[in-house]
């Protein structure tokens, strides 16, 4: 396994950094880290209230699933999310 430096990690900040901010047409003042995992790194977000208490803070799958999760809402009603 490589050991990089210091100098090294910069180098490829920079050039994550670099790229990431040509995608964009306009001026960024900051960096949104869903949206620089999306556009840099190919990755997807769905984001969802799956829990009226807070219990289910959430939901991580590195690969396609087809999981259905169902959610008591306080009125007696069910909500499903399908994933």
């Amino acid at each position: 396994m490589p050991i990089l430096s210091r100098k090294d990690l910069e180098r490829i900040s920079r050039r994550v950094l670099f790229r990431y901010l040509t995608l964009s047409d306009r001026k960024m003042d900051r960096i949104d880290p869903v949206d620089f995992a999306e556009k840099i790194c190919g990755l997807h977000f769905a984001f969802a209230d799956m829990s009226v208490t807070g219990s289910i803070l959430g939901l991580t799958s590195y690969s396609d699933v087809d999981l259905t999760i169902s959610v008591p809402r306080g009125n007696g009603s069910v909500q499903e999310f399908h994933l």
